[in-house]
């Protein structure tokens, strides 16, 4: 026992003598480098790193010093207490992907040592330069004096960045003086919290990024259907399912709002916009969250960095075969199709790929993996070894190739990619009857593989870029909540906006939706109209008239009515160059009011231009005695459809009326240019209470503005403003009458209520005014027979008879009424 205590004791010792040796020698060598040269401070950079240590905004403060003091890949920084050492040692990433909010708390000073004797820096060693530059960097916070009862203050952090390491080294080493030495502290990698919490931010953003590339590649219900006009010719009508409008959210529809306006239909343009986005998203992910040295503001690395070959080359060659495959369908589309619209091509195939749900495909795949081993079983056994051999091979392939999809629960993506496929090869493919040539084979094998690879690559990139989305913001979210403190003011300020934004678009959410569950509430006395349309022997049928500039006519009928459009065509273009300046207006809606009881007493009355129009009464009579085309004038407005997931029947409108009823009624619905531009106002006006505030008040930062004004009552204003700027709320008796009416119209055949926009020109107008010398002559007789018209009219409205217009009691007699034919004489 002694034995082994001589020989402890023996090694301690020299353990000790080494230790005291190596030190020595540093200490030799830093006495060395000193009488060499040395490094003083300057007055004014302490002063100014004084000033900036006041502010408590500033948590580290970086030295920039000139290149011939420090390479560009090794900082220094004051930090402060505690959170600036923990924000020095966060890994480069989370500069990044914290929306670069770090930078919030970081600031930089230049640095000018002074060196004596002077130019003697660059004649020292490496390693002299080295201990007097780190040894200038932690006496500068406390110009040279050390931290008093040997206390930690004023700590200096330097670290060194190396590309070629992993992001969790750091190489950090935060020094501080004391009254006789300096003391320093080491870490190589970053915290295990910090890395624990990049890993679970990844796996977390990957989940929510795949649901997220479901969602923008899930179409928006809609079905298109077959009307058959006759036997030579069928029209398509374009359907949006409004059944499933209640499960929608805000979402959706903000996807269908970008569909409408600002992605095209075109689908070779879809492709290379698809092309793009997803490259461009591929590249940020894998710079931002591999190569995020790159990015950083502090410390600037870039003028000494090189792009890493080997990640650089395997970006180009991935990029280069998915933009030929972008290509190559590109051109093929055009090539076979043309300009024809995406709709056409791709008949009710985009709403089918996602039919199964998640839980059915992960069944399906778990069966699929006893299958495999049903098979590989087999083929240790050796029988039918070839057969065996070949499905365990695909088949293990096709499992591997699925199992990211099924960790995050979204194998529908991976059906997606081949099923989007088959669907876009198929139709490029021609269809013939008889034998395929050389050439056609090879195109359709071609145009499978290139369909397959950019389908594969979009998903995955797609799903890649939102995988970076998603976890910037989980991080930057984590981050503000870790510094509340700081962010709170900010947050304040912001908060009643942020309130009221929500409110908006939850308001809009619900509008939409009030506005669909009452088209389908109205469905029965929807139908009940268009019965009595069909069989009762009065009503009312309009006309409307609009002049394009070039002077051409367009009418808008009801659909019994089509069979005369040419005649009243005729008609009006020759009224036209009677009554140019009183047509030309934004639209003329003329009144046939009719009564057909038989083929004896039937009356028909036009409420403008009867002088004219008259010659048609016999035909509009015979028209409106006819079963058969009284049965066949309306237009079908609600379309059910049978959902095969489901098996519940969906309900559909046409989508002209959809979208007008949804974004164009009056005081009714609100478009989304109608939103973005309350937003913006609702923005506007907070914006001036607040520069208001902060004129009349000595404010040096942002966030004292909250102690400048008073939250309440600019939280009070501007809701209140907000609200009063929205629609104005209807009854719900009223918003369904409205509606009736419209869809209605719609259903008689109207189209210039949803289709004609604002057409009328002042200027064109203005020069019309001046009447040709030609048209003197017609003048005066035209506008006698047409005053006779409006004398009849005026005639009727003070014998009030038509107070209402639907009143049965103006529709017919009005013609053969004494009193109405008294008025005339006196008039």
């Amino acid at each position: 026992m002694a034995k082994w205590l001589n020989i402890i004791f023996i090694y301690w010792l020299i353990l000790i003598v080494c230790v005291n040796h190596l030190l020595s020698d540093a200490t030799s060598i830093t006495n060395d480098c000193n009488r060499q040269c040395s490094l003083l401070i300057r007055e004014s950079d302490y002063r100014s790193l004084k000033t900036k240590m006041e502010q408590n905004a500033a948590r580290l403060i970086y030295f920039h010093v000139n290149e011939t003091y420090l390479s560009h890949k090794v900082t220094y920084a004051w930090g402060r207490s505690n959170f600036g050492e923990i924000l020095m040692a966060l890994p480069a990433d989370f500069q990044l992907i914290n929306f670069y909010l770090p930078v919030l708390f970081q600031d930089y000073i230049y640095v000018h040592p002074i060196q004596k004797p002077s130019h003697c820096f660059t004649a020292l060693s490496r390693q002299c330069q080295h201990q007097l530059i780190k040894n200038y960097m932690v006496s500068l916070p406390n110009n040279g004096q050390s931290c008093p009862n040997f206390k930690k203050c004023n700590v200096v952090c330097s670290r060194r960045y190396d590309v070629a390491e992993s992001l969790d080294q750091i190489n950090l080493e935060c020094c501080w003086k004391t009254s006789n030495e300096t003391r320093c502290t080491k870490n190589e990698k970053a915290s295990s919290y910090i890395i624990a919490f990049r890993y679970i931010s990844i796996l977390v953003s990957c989940a929510l990024g795949a649901s997220l590339a479901k969602w923008t590649l899930k179409a928006s219900p809609a079905l298109r259907k077959n009307d058959v006009e006759d036997d030579t010719k069928s029209a398509m009508t374009d359907l949006r399912i409004i059944t499933d409008y209640r499960s929608e959210g805000v979402g959706y529809r903000f996807k269908r709002f970008l569909l409408e306006y600002f992605i095209t239909k075109r689908i070779w343009l879809r492709m290379i916009g698809v092309f793009l986005v997803s490259t461009t998203g591929l590249a940020m992910s894998v710079w931002f969250q591999i190569h995020a040295d790159y990015f950083l503001i502090y410390p600037n690395l870039r003028p000494t960095l090189i792009l890493p070959s080997q990640t650089f080359f395997i970006f180009c060659i991935v990029a280069s075969v998915y933009a030929l495959s972008t290509l190559y369908i590109v051109i093929a589309i055009i090539l076979r199709y043309g300009n024809e619209e995406y709709e056409r091509l791709f008949i009710n195939k985009v709403e089918a790929i996602f039919i199964y749900s998640e839980s059915q495909l992960n069944r399906r795949f778990i069966k699929y993996i006893g299958r495999w081993w049903w098979h590989f079983r087999q083929l240790c056994q050796c029988r039918l070894y070839n057969r065996h051999a070949w499905l365990c091979l695909t088949m293990l392939l096709e499992i591997i190739l699925t199992i990211p999809f099924f960790i995050v629960n979204k194998i529908s993506l991976y059906y997606y990619i081949f099923k989007k496929s088959e669907i876009i090869a198929t139709r490029l493919c021609r269809k013939r009857n008889g034998n395929v040539g050389i050439l056609e084979s090879l195109f359709r094998y071609t145009i499978y593989i290139a369909t397959l690879i950019f389908y594969a690559c979009s998903v995955v990139f797609l799903w890649v870029t939102y995988q970076v989305i998603v976890r910037m913001i989980i991080t930057s979210a984590a981050f503000v909540m870790a510094n509340g403190t700081y962010f709170t003011s900010y947050i304040g300020i912001f908060m009643p906006f942020i309130y009221f934004l929500t409110q908006v678009v939850n308001n809009y959410a619900e509008e939409k939706l009030a506005i669909i569950t009452d088209v389908l509430k109205v469905r029965k006395e929807v139908e009940i109209a268009g019965q009595q349309f069909q069989i009762k022997p009065q009503g009312k049928l309009s006309i409307y008239l609009h002049i394009n500039e070039d002077s051409s006519v367009e009418i808008d009928l009801p659909k019994i009515l089509l069979p005369l459009k040419q005649e009243l065509i005729t008609i009006f273009n020759k009224l036209l160059s009677i009554y140019t300046c009183e047509l030309k207006t934004e639209a003329t809606e003329i009144f046939i009011y009719y009564n057909i009881k038989s083929n004896r007493q039937n009356k028909i009355l036009f409420s403008q231009y009867s002088y004219y129009l008259s010659e048609l009464k016999d035909k509009i009579t015979q028209i409106l005695l006819s079963e058969e085309v009284r049965q066949d004038s309306l237009k079908q407005i609600y379309y059910e459809d049978l959902d095969f997931l489901t098996k519940k029947i969906q309900v559909a409108i046409p989508m002209d009326l959809y979208n007008y009823v949804s974004y164009c009624l009056p005081k009714l619905s609100t478009s989304p240019w109608q939103l973005v531009l309350r937003i913006t106002v609702i923005t506007i006006v907070g914006a001036i209470f607040y520069l208001a505030a902060a004129s009349f008040n000595s404010l040096e930062r942002l966030n004292s503005l909250g102690d400048a004004v008073s939250v309440f009552v600019l939280t009070y204003a501007t809701m209140f403003l907000g609200l009063k700027y929205i629609a104005e709320d209807i009854k719900t008796e009223k918003r369904q009458e409205a509606i009736k009416g419209y869809i209605v119209k719609y259903m008689k055949g109207y189209t210039f209520f949803y289709s004609k926009g604002i057409s009328y020109n002042h200027c064109t107008q203005l020069s019309e005014i001046v009447c040709s010398p030609r048209d003197l002559d017609n003048i005066p007789r035209a506008n006698s027979a047409s005053m006779k018209n409006r004398r009849l009219t005026v005639m009727a409205k003070k014998l009030r008879f038509n107070d209402n217009l639907n009143d049965e009691e103006f529709l017919f007699p009005i013609t053969a009424s004494p009193s109405l034919q008294n008025a005339q004489t006196e008039v």
